[in-house]
């Protein structure tokens, strides 16, 4: 098999190609609206104009100014390429869980043809039962929901150096201790990218040399004295590693994680020790069958479920006993667990009905091609679609065309307009998370600024900026002092002063700025035409500095359905009720409000109450909406 496939540098060239396509395909969909994406792309852009950090400390970067840089400079890269330091970053995470997916059938594919086949069936099964059906966590989630972006680079390269080293030990021979010390040597680099995987592969080495000294028949004195001399000795400079101590700043660092179906930490317990089981029944096959030097892949899923397993739980009773690392670090642990717990099922399963009539003639047969020597389907096909069942359906945070034009603009426009050690902001996205990126990443705005001032706020505090960056704002407002495509820089003195005035036309789609002030609650973010109200109650406030008011003028269209056949409201100015009326028909309606009575009040209240709000998820329409939906407002006009 390895003269003809391994060495043929056409198949090699056929997965990358592969790889590429997916990537570039799904490039444009950013499934995350974590702030970890915002993070992320912070020291991808910083990279990106000097592979080297200042030794200054970046009060813009966080603790990104000591997070091991390996995976970004991998996107620096990639996004030279590209043009665009966030295209790299979103082109490197979809190519690292392809490649991660792809590498672990290539690890499959070691086993004798017949087993790997069917473990490559099992496989593929059970990920679309337990990751899709069931939406465990499983390797390609870094990405949906979560941004686990380093994380996943880590799987990567971790899943690439176990490849490669199998394969060594299959087919080139190589010892166990020279193997030890490539693991050795790999996990050591991946510091630098991540630590689960570096730690994974630290623990495999340490399951060999474990193995080893226990295989060995004459255990003398100073060879368990050398053994233990070795183990001592690749600990210290394991944990000396710069990259662990930088990671151990951030150790108890909390956040949240989207685990789908699975109950914390109740399934990570019970996968976890199934794994323990499994592992032992592995190496128990392995011994008996390592006459097949194919059989050696049995030995090293073994150890790395074995490993996977056990530090996910010693991970556990440190944070629950001893109130070492966080929630957030063991949960992390989902994401391999599940995935080694489908594999090591698989190749039992595998070996068990190995000599099946059944699947003899499903799989034997020649029924697909097969390219120099090896069924390329079971390489190729099953990641492709594993991954495109976890990505279809999820929903899309933003579009990256999106995101790279207004990348591109603050770009340009920073180059006309340098104003530097000002804290400056970036506002009207929409979206908060991306405002937050773009702040800290191209402006460097300090983050004691940034989180409370954009990326926890939908609003604009003017006193504590002199100027403003604004997306896709009128570029006739006489507050513009540069603009550059979608982007503008504003005065906020000027801007304070009209922004919030009552007698105007307010606009309640995307791109639309002057609403962040006037939107209090029960709104959602701006579409195409209009936004949603999200609760039963919302509420518009608006500063009267003409005390000549006439009318205000709503402009919406309610939420009707089958199974929500009617919208009631009720609209109160300043808290008195001046409109109580229902709508069956999912048309845009005017309502005209007289407020002279409110002529004289400094600032206009609109309540609106709606009772009959219900969300997609309730209605069945869409299980991951669950705003509770009731009018789609377009305008309103006061005057």
């Amino acid at each position: 098999m390895h003269k003809h496939f391994y060495s043929n540098s056409f198949f090699v060239f056929i997965i990358l190609i592969v790889c590429v396509i997916f990537s570039m395909f799904y490039i444009n969909n950013l499934y995350s609206g974590s702030v970890d994406v915002a993070h992320v792309y912070a020291l991808v852009y910083r990279l990106s104009t000097d592979f080297v950090l200042s030794a200054t400390y970046d009060t813009s970067l966080g603790e990104m100014n000591f997070y091991p840089p390996g995976s970004h400079l991998v996107a620096v890269i990639f996004g030279r390429l590209l043009g665009s330091a966030y295209l790299g970053m979103q082109f490197t995470a979809f190519f690292s869980v392809v490649t991660t997916w792809i590498f672990l059938f290539l690890i499959l594919s070691l086993l004798p043809k017949q087993i790997f086949r069917i473990s490559s069936f099992f496989t593929l099964l059970l990920t679309l039962l337990i990751g899709v059906v069931f939406s465990y966590p499983v390797h390609g989630d870094e990405i949906i929901s979560n941004y686990f972006y380093s994380q996943s680079v880590g799987f990567a390269i971790c899943y690439f150096c176990f490849f490669l080293i199998l394969y060594s030990e299959i087919y080139l021979k190589i010892n166990t201790k020279l193997n030890f010390a490539l693991i050795f040597a790999s996990s050591y680099t991946l510091e630098y990218f991540h630590l689960l995987p570096a730690l994974l592969l630290l623990s495999v080495a340490l399951g060999l040399i474990a193995l080893d000294y226990i295989e060995c028949k004459n255990k003398t004195v100073v060879k368990t004295l050398l053994y233990g001399a070795v183990l001592f000795a690749m600990f210290f400079i394991f944990y000396l590693n710069p990259a662990f101590q930088s990671m151990r700043q951030i150790a108890d660092n909390d956040g949240d994680m989207n685990l789908g179906g699975a109950k914390y930490p109740l399934s990570l317990v019970f996968s976890s020790c199934t794994i323990m089981v499994l592992s032992q029944i592995i190496l128990k096959k392995y011994y008996q069958l390592k006459e097949n030097a194919r059989f050696i892949v049995f030995k090293y899923i073994a150890l790395y479920g074995a490993a996977a397993a056990a530090l996910c739980l010693l991970q556990l009773i440190l944070f629950y006993f001893f109130s070492i690392g966080s929630n957030y670090a063991v949960k992390k642990y989902f994401l391999v667990v599940d995935t080694i717990l489908i594999i090591q099922i698989s190749i039992l399963l595998a070996y068990k009905l190995k000599n099946s009539t059944v699947l003899a003639v499903i799989l034997n047969k020649n029924y697909i091609k097969e390219v120099t020597g090896l069924n390329a389907f079971f390489i190729i096909a099953p990641p492709l679609l594993v991954l495109s069942s976890l990505f279809y359906g999820k929903e899309i945070y933003e579009h990256s065309s999106k995101i790279v034009r207004f990348e591109n603009d603050i770009q340009h426009l920073q180059e006309l307009n340098y104003y530097p050690n000002e804290n400056m902001i970036v506002k009207g996205t929409n979206k908060n998370t991306i405002n937050y990126m773009f702040s800290t990443a191209i402006l460097k705005t300090s983050r004691e600024v940034a989180i409370p001032e954009v990326l926890l706020s939908n609003n604009v505090n003017y006193s504590l900026f002199d100027r403003l960056v604004v997306m896709g704002e009128n570029k006739q407002s006489e507050c513009i002092i540069s603009h550059y495509g979608s982007a503008s820089i504003l005065d906020t003195k000027c801007t304070a002063r009209l922004e919030n005035q009552c007698t105007q036309t307010f606009l309640f789609s995307e791109n639309n700025l002057s609403l962040s002030n006037v939107l209090s609650y029960g709104f959602g973010s701006g579409e195409r035409n209009g936004r949603w109200s999200i609760d039963n109650k919302a509420l518009f406030q608006c500063n009267n500095n003409d005390y000549k008011l006439t009318t205000i003028t709503i402009k919406l269209r309610p939420f009707i359905t089958n199974d929500s056949p009617i919208q009631h409201i009720k609209i109160l100015v300043n808290g008195v009720e001046k409109v109580d009326t229902s709508f069956r028909e999912p048309k845009e309606e005017s309502i005209i409000i007289p407020i002279q009575e409110f002529s004289n009040s400094k600032k206009i209240n609109i309540s609106f109450i709606m009772p009959d709000s219900k969300s997609p998820k309730m209605l069945g329409i869409n299980k991951n909406d669950d705003r509770k939906l009731a009018f789609f407002f377009t305008e309103i006009n006061v005057k």
